[in-house]
């Protein structure tokens, strides 16, 4: 079933980060609030959470004020002084069907043996 092998590859996605920090707080506040307004019998509310901060760890934007997962993307390590930026650009498929796809591009010269 694709919708389950989808799920389980977002819940095995990185998303730990200091659960004390206002970003793990305002996951788990947003978890609370959907769980309680929009309950599912398919997400408890860890499961939410989880969700969310697969999202808010992993995503990267493209187009305006939007986000998606990119399997391998979300990989690339993280620097405050990136070698490289995110690309996205949608892109007809093998059916017709627009597919988003994206690249990582260098920014600035990148050392052999530098992580990128």
């Amino acid at each position: 079933d694709l919708d389950a092998a989808v799920r389980q590859q977002v819940l095995a996605a990185q998303s730990s980060v200091d659960p004390t920090s206002p970003i793990a707080e305002s996951v788990r506040k947003a978890a609370a609030f959907l769980h309680k307004t929009q309950p599912s019998p398919d997400l408890d509310a860890a499961t939410m959470e989880k969700i969310l901060m697969v999202g808010r760890v992993n995503a990267y934007g493209f187009g305006k004020e939007r986000q998606a997962l990119f399997a391998k993307a979300r990989l690339i390590a993280h620097s405050c002084q990136p070698n490289c930026i995110f690309v996205s650009e949608r892109v007809a498929g093998k059916d017709g069907s627009t597919v988003l796809r994206g690249a990582f591009r260098a920014c600035r010269p990148i050392a052999e043996g530098e992580l990128v």
